[in-house]
């Protein structure tokens, strides 16, 4: 009995076969010094492992090439057995493989359709521009900074000279880790940690806090107030995801709009509804 991963690649590699049939029907005429393996009847060229790698075959270290051939022939033998099983006949596959080629085919127009081109600067500023009142802080922030400490004594210590020099104290305390930059609400925050953060100035670290296996110290970076303006480098990412979504529906509606005058299209769905 087969175990069913085996099971599930040789699905795979049925696939592949009614995929690529032109290429599984038989061998093609080669020359013996541009072969590099075979597996049954079937034969990778230099050229075919060049084209696999993506880099010219004598640029290839023998490590890489030993790996590519190894999965070429994994990947023949199961082809190969997938064939004999005549895996590449049964009906559920033929329907996946319809369906898969479908989707690889509509991904591929809208592809085109849509193009890859990202926003430039000036059509960010401009978005941003016409939609002030979308990026304006609903809620007070902090800019935060994380370090752990693994004892309250490690954690006190790095506190009092980090307000004296702050790359001193992480030269001096290795011991104590900073585990990154933080922007948090209040709500986002433990209750503890907003309590602490409510009263500090910018600059300034919190008491440290237990947390597991150890002390957490924050240290405000900056507070923004709630009905403060995002600053435009804050939100420009997001920016340019809008008008690409944006830009993706369009060409959507334009494309469904000629197709549908190319390709007429009627529905009955009689009376039943």
């Amino acid at each position: 009995m087969l175990y069913p991963i085996v099971c599930v690649k040789l699905i795979k590699a049925a696939l592949l076969a009614l995929i690529f049939g032109a290429a599984f029907c038989g061998c093609f005429r080669t020359h013996p010094e541009d072969v590099v393996a075979t597996a049954g009847d079937k034969v990778l060229t230099r050229a075919e492992l060049s084209q696999r790698a993506g880099i010219p075959y004598d640029s290839l270290s023998l490590e890489v090439k030993q790996q590519i051939v190894q999965g070429w022939v994994e990947e023949t033998l199961l082809l190969l057995e997938a064939q004999r099983r005549g895996f590449h006949k049964d009906p559920e596959i033929k329907n996946k493989l319809r369906e898969l080629q479908r989707e690889l085919v509509r991904s591929r127009l809208l592809r085109d359709v849509q193009g890859q081109s990202v926003p430039d600067d000036s059509a960010v500023a401009n978005y941003y521009e016409a939609h002030k009142s979308e990026f304006v802080r609903s809620r007070e922030e902090y800019e935060i900074e994380l370090y752990w400490a693994p004892n309250r004594p490690s954690a006190e210590l790095f506190r009092r000279e980090a307000v004296k020099d702050i790359d001193l104290a992480e030269m001096a305390h290795p011991e104590v880790t900073m585990e990154g930059i933080w922007r948090a609400s209040a709500d986002e925050l433990r209750a503890e940690e907003a309590v602490e953060l409510a009263r500090l100035e910018p600059g300034k670290f919190a008491s440290p806090l237990p947390m597991e296996e150890g002390f957490r110290l924050l240290r405000l970076r900056e507070r923004f107030a709630a009905g403060q303006r995002i600053p435009l480098e804050d939100v420009r990412c997001e920016i340019r995801e809008r008008l690409m979504l944006e830009a993706s529906r369009s060409a959507m509606e334009t494309l469904m709009a000629e197709l549908s005058r190319n390709y007429p299209v009627t529905i009955n769905l009689g009376d039943s509804l």
